[in-house]
């Protein structure tokens, strides 16, 4: 077996890979991924999109879930492969 990384998901490995840490391997996908959220709440980016992708506007909400996905996409293997991030231009998908 071939362990890639451990993720736990505690408040910290969240935190540094949604708001700041892995912004710094990604910072064009993160650039994208910021934004989507106004400036004023970009201090907690996963209470900002959660807003979003559970609001009442469809419109934000799909735009809101292409930037999630994308960043999503293009940081989950490593090295970035770009037939993969760009199945989340489709904000449906």
């Amino acid at each position: 077996m071939i362990l890639r990384g451990i993720f736990t998901l505690r408040r910290a490995e969240l935190e540094w890979f949604y708001q700041q840490g892995a912004d710094w391997l990604f910072p064009d996908f993160f650039e994208r991924y910021k934004e989507v959220i106004p400036e004023e709440e970009r201090g907690d980016m996963m209470k900002a999109y959660y807003k979003r992708l559970t609001g009442d506007d469809e419109e934000e909400k799909l735009r809101a879930a292409a930037a999630w996905s994308r960043w999503e996409t293009a940081t989950s293997k490593l090295v970035v492969d770009p037939e993969y991030v760009k199945k989340a231009e489709d904000a449906k998908w």
